[in-house]
């Protein structure tokens, strides 16, 4: 799904990096003084930005967007809205030197023609949809009768360069498909139907219905058992698994019987869980992943497939001979074992926030979002939210628990106040309620507490229901989900401090503050994120243990030369 060539006028006339611009720029006597410190100012700040000098920057704003993402925000220096407004001011000067199509001044009187047509569409879902193509058609002087696919690709390729292809496919898909629903509901309307671009392909798996019966019915009497709702059966599973891990374990189940469907050629080859977990079979099903998988390498998603069926070919398919179990074993080895340590993705986040500034202005931003909210220039529903989401990092921060505790904190459980409300809160979370099954407390106090007070006190005023036993809710009184908290949060930060920061790297962010306060101090990190093995922390944080540890032994190195210094 290709998007329409746009190696024409634009990339031709560009110039090949910025100081060429600016040159250019210099020169076109059609720019007034003004607009011209605008456009060289955004040329030399985006160059400031990048440390790079203008003659080894692109000038293609699709090179300079991935340049800028290099560059972690607090290197920058600047604004998060400082860069925007810069990136706009140097898209529109790189558009000035070109003699690309240019987008329909704002205005732009319609076409009688156009105007007809346009003022048929009562539906404004059709209206505002393709108002866009109408406007750029009637601006060229195209008549409606001579829209093809041919205009329309003439018309992604200006897009593409006007939108350096931002929203090019977007545009592409909504338009077909609202054109061609006009044609068959607007009287006089157009009659040609457009061509939509061509869908990606995707791989469809199965549902569990489209497979034969008798392993639907083994795969719900497996769940079951694994879950160990029978406490008293003859057969029980050697680690009863959580309901959420019953839910991964049926999506896996899936997943694997429609591999192997896809494989096999017909849904009705895969008759019981026994055919999943022959060998053969299961080669099939895994390499069936590994081929898809970017440099066929093994993905956490096909290590747990293997051991999924490795557990259920030991403790569940009976029939399975020693020597076969031995070679599922050797099939699982052979994938190897998950990497341990944070992932690349989780630690170039952390590293961001080594940056005092940065990890400061974290720290601060919940009380930048409650001054917001109090701000009164918001309606109620925003500065709900707006308080809401600053309380959930606050807490985040002083009680890193996971995500599905947060969003299920309830006013008369989880939380206490056994000195009232002038003492300290506790957050209180059962063994029950963890992932790793260990009880939890968290004191807050202070500020955190403080700012817990003003949204419960805010709360009651605008939520409807006034016995509603949930921290997080709507103005509704219903509970806000999980998915909505974790958006709310990762888009504040992201719009706030331009970091990417979800719910759970919070707490990869409390163990590397834990640790840059005191080196080696891992018990405290596995008791702060509710660790039951010391090994599980050493695991994920050993690399920030080597970070402290060379710090420390830099400073020991300083000393010793200082004294050799002055021995000399």
């Amino acid at each position: 799904m290709a998007l329409p060539s746009v190696s024409s006028p634009m990339s031709s006339i560009l110039p090949s990096n910025l100081a060429n611009a600016l040159q250019r720029l210099e020169a076109d006597l059609r720019l007034d003084p003004a607009r011209l410190r605008q456009y060289a100012g955004a040329i030399r700040t985006i160059c400031s930005v990048l440390d790079r000098d203008p003659g080894v920057v692109p000038s293609q704003m699709a090179a300079i967007e991935a340049l800028l993402k290099e560059v972690p925000v607090p290197l920058r220096r600047r604004s998060m809205k400082t860069i925007a407004n810069t990136k706009s001011r140097l898209k529109a000067a790189l558009l000035h030197l070109t003699d690309g199509p240019r987008l329909p001044p704002r205005g732009a009187p319609l076409s009688p023609e156009w105007l007809a047509l346009s003022n048929r569409l009562s539906d404004l879902r059709l209206r505002n949809g393709l108002s866009r193509l109408i406007r750029i058609a009637s601006y060229r002087g195209v008549q409606p009768t001579d829209v093809n696919d041919a205009f329309l690709q003439d018309v992604l390729r200006g897009l593409s360069q006007v939108n350096w292809g931002r929203d090019t496919m977007r545009f592409w898909r909504q338009t077909v498909a609202l054109w061609n629903e006009a044609v068959t509901t607007i009287d006089g309307w157009p009659q040609v139907t457009l061509t939509a671009p061509a869908e990606p392909e995707r791989t469809r798996h199965l549902p569990l219905a489209a497979f034969p019966v008798t392993f639907q019915s083994e795969v719900e009497d497996y769940l079951r058992w694994t879950a160990g709702g029978d406490r008293f059966a003859t057969s029980v599973p050697p680690t009863p698994l959580k309901p959420s891990t019953v839910r991964q374990r049926r999506e896996q189940l899936r997943l694997a019987a429609s591999t192997l469907a896809k494989c096999l050629g017909d849904p009705a080859h895969v008759t019981d869980l026994l055919v999943l977990v022959l060998p053969e079979n299961a080669k099939l099903i895994l390499t069936a992943y590994l081929e898809q998988a970017s440099g066929k390498r093994p993905t956490a998603f096909t290590r747990g497939l293997a051991t999924a069926l490795l557990t259920i070919a030991r403790h569940w398919a009976k029939n399975l001979p020693a020597s076969q179990l031995d070679e599922l074993a050797r099939v699982k080895q052979v994938l190897g074992s998950e990497p341990t340590g944070l992932t690349a993705k989780n630690l170039h986040v952390v590293r961001q926030f080594s940056d005092r500034e940065l990890l400061a202005r974290l720290l601060s931003l919940p009380d930048v979002l409650a001054a917001q909210a109090r701000s009164g220039r918001l309606s109620v529903g925003p500065r709900l939210q707006k308080m809401k989401i600053a309380l959930a990092i606050e807490l985040l921060l002083v009680a890193p628990m996971r995500l599905q505790n947060l969003g299920m904190l309830r006013l008369d459980q989880q939380l206490q106040w056994p000195s009232g409300r002038g003492g300290p809160v506790y957050i209180t979370l059962r063994d029950d309620e963890t992932k790793n099954e260990l009880p939890l407390e968290y004191p807050i106090t202070g500020r955190s507490r403080d700012l817990l007070h003003n949204y419960l006190d805010y709360l009651r005023r605008h939520v409807n229901e006034s016995d509603i036993p949930w921290l997080f809710v709507r103005i509704d009184g219903t509970r806000v989900p999980d998915s909505a908290l974790r958006d709310g949060i990762t888009k504040a930060v992201k719009r706030e401090l331009g970091v990417r920061l979800t719910p759970h790297q919070y707490r990869h962010l409390a163990a590397m503050i834990a640790l840059d306060a005191r080196p080696g101090a891992i018990g405290l990190v596995k008791d702060l994120l509710g660790h039951r093995n010391i090994k599980t922390t050493i695991n994920f944080y050993a690399g920030m243990r080597t970070r402290e540890a060379a710090r420390e032994y830099d400073k020991i190195l300083a000393d010793a030369r200082t004294v050799s210094a002055a021995g000399s």
